[in-house]
């Protein structure tokens, strides 16, 4: 028990009692406030005031005072009661159940009188509560009354849109709450960055129950010296789980821990890859090969990786190399590495350095068949017409070139052997554009319903004009010209206005023997992109943008515009 306060602050004190026995609380206020600052370190003089406080309906104040009893003396009950009753009175009925727990774990055990108070305001306090969900109930949103078998269902399928699905529906409500930590699977994806990798990944870990199959290493990821070890242990956890899938941007020591730690069940049942190796420390080894996934649908490579020279896998699906490892006939090595993957759908490829300086294709004679691929992503000036030799791709559906600027993108519509009738989807983008040969490659893909040529100085409206005035792309609904110099907005209209419904008409009477045309349905023009095109007027853009949903044409940047309004050169 600390010492009393000094005589003269003990006749205050006394005094300031008989005030607030007498009813007089703002005279015994200002009397218990004078005797704190005489004695700042006494938790019955706050008691005292944080009592005429709570008379008052001051309950703020009163709660700090109470908080200072406690501080000043936390052995003592009395500290404790007061918090829970204004915490009552502040509507954290929460708060006022926890402070009642401790002043319980003090009271001694014939303090029945108190113990009948604490029982009381504990009650109130759960009462209140059933109260305020009740109110609430009618404001509150459903999805929180659904069971647990669907609300898991809505959980699982959310996550497929948004890898942070569980960490948010964990913050909206205890009963999200509850749910979203008893479903494992929820926490199976695992993605380190530089923030608390440790913590986060024991976390993950303990709610999965050890089962990671999707693990993600961000390229912010740094591992200090002196936790190799933790890394190598959580490497191997993971790898006994059978991660499906492994997202990795991670430097070439990383790699090396990775791939030399994985279990040989998990490199078996691996079904997706994606690797990004980076320079940051380029320490690990210059002979490092990928392992012989066996089970893998998806492989993406790229940054300093070496493509490998066959894949282990006839299961493939999708198949991105991005890589920028020279090697030597990226052409021909790229043709040996996919004849052997009659499965493949997806494949983008970017051509790396040539190390000889050549690119040769191998053996042109020598048939290529996909009968399976439906999208072609051809990136990079490489020998892409040597690639496409003699080349079969019967289902293909959307064909993307980028920055392919030594490859005639007309001659390679040609000499890859296609089902015209399939092809969906044409992608230029700073490319090899003779616009002749391009104007008479086109009319052959008569259900074309995406078309993008940008950054091509040599397209012009020639091309625009047939596209408006042939009725051979009944399908076409979105068109990219952006960042094309020579074309203006007259043939962009015609092109709109083309596919616009024709204008209602009464119907004509027709002899049941006449026979009737076949009409093709024309569909509209949904988006057009024709973003850096100076030559199209703005009264013409504002038409376009009212009958194409839609609509852009932002012809200068924001640094220019506001050069433009200054008057800078």
């Amino acid at each position: 028990m600390p010492a009393m306060p000094p005589v003269h602050v003990q006749e205050a004190f006394t005094s300031a009692l008989s005030l607030f026995k007498a009813g007089k609380l703002d005279d015994a206020l200002a009397g218990f406030t004078a005797c704190i600052e005489r004695e700042p370190r006494s938790h019955q003089l706050f008691d005292a005031r944080a009592a005429t406080l709570e008379r008052l309906g001051m309950h703020k104040e009163a709660l700090k005072d109470a908080r200072k009893v406690v501080e000043l003396s936390p052995e003592q009950p009395k500290g404790y009661i007061r918090a829970a009753r204004l915490f009552l009175r502040l509507g954290k009925m929460e708060r006022s159940i926890d402070a009642c727990n401790m002043a319980e774990e003090r009271l001694p055990t014939f303090e029945k009188r108190r113990r009948v108070e604490l029982a009381a305001i504990r009650a109130e306090a759960i009462a209140a509560m059933e109260a305020r969900d009740t109110a609430l109930t009618s404001l509150m949103c459903h999805m929180q009354k659904l069971p647990y078998e669907l609300l898991s269902i809505v959980f699982a399928e959310w996550m497929e849109e948004d890898i942070a699905a569980p960490v948010i529906a964990s913050h909206v409500c205890h009963r999200w709450r509850e749910t979203a930590l008893s479903i494992s699977r929820l926490w199976s994806t695992l993605i380190l960055t530089r923030h608390k990798p440790e913590l986060k990944a024991a976390t993950w870990l303990k709610r999965s129950h050890s089962r990671c199959t999707d693990l993600r290493i961000r390229n912010d990821f740094s591992l200090a010296a002196d936790r190799q070890e933790w890394f190598t242990d959580l490497i191997r956890i993971v790898g006994h789980g059978n991660p499906i899938r492994l997202d990795l941007n991670i430097p070439q020591t990383l790699r090396d821990t990775i791939f030399g730690n994985l279990p040989a069940p998990a490199v078996d049942k691996l079904q997706e890859l994606s690797l990004h190796v980076s320079l940051k420390n380029p320490q690990g080894s210059s002979s490092f090969s990928l392992p012989a996934f066996t089970s893998l649908r998806c492989l993406e490579l790229g940054g300093y990786v070496r493509v490998p020279t066959e894949l282990a896998s006839r299961t493939l699906e999708v198949l991105v190399l991005k890589s920028i490892w020279p090697a030597a006939a990226p052409a021909a090595m790229y043709r040996r590495l996919i004849s052997d993957l009659p499965n493949l759908r997806t494949l983008s490829l970017k051509s790396p350095i040539p190390s000889s300086g050549t690119d040769v294709s191998g053996d042109p004679d020598e048939a290529l068949v996909l009968p399976n691929l439906e999208s072609m992503e051809l990136l990079g000036p490489g020998n892409w017409l040597s690639f496409a030799e003699n080349m079969e791709v019967p289902s293909l559906q959307a064909l993307r070139m980028d920055n392919c600027s030594r490859t005639n993108a007309a001659e390679l519509l040609s000499t890859l052997k296609m089902n015209d009738s399939a092809l969906t989807e044409i992608s230029l983008s700073a490319c090899g554009l003779p616009e002749r040969g391009l104007r008479e490659a086109l009319p052959r893909f008569t259900n074309l319903n995406k078309l993008q040529i940008v950054r091509s100085a040599e397209l012009s409206n020639a091309l625009i004009e047939d596209l408006a005035e042939k009725p051979l792309w009944p399908q076409l609904q979105h068109v990219n010209f952006s960042h094309s110099p020579r074309i203006t907005g007259s043939p962009l209209l015609r092109l709109v206005r083309s596919h616009l419904p024709p204008p209602d008409t009464e119907p004509i009477d027709i002899d049941i023997g006449e026979a009737k045309p076949v009409q093709t349905k024309i569909l509209p023009i949904k988006s057009m992109i024709i973003d850096g095109c100076p030559k199209v007027d703005h009264e013409l853009a504002q038409k376009m943008a009212i009958l194409v949903s839609d609509f852009s044409c932002v012809y200068m940047t924001k640094d220019q515009s506001t050069k433009r309004r200054r008057g800078d050169p």
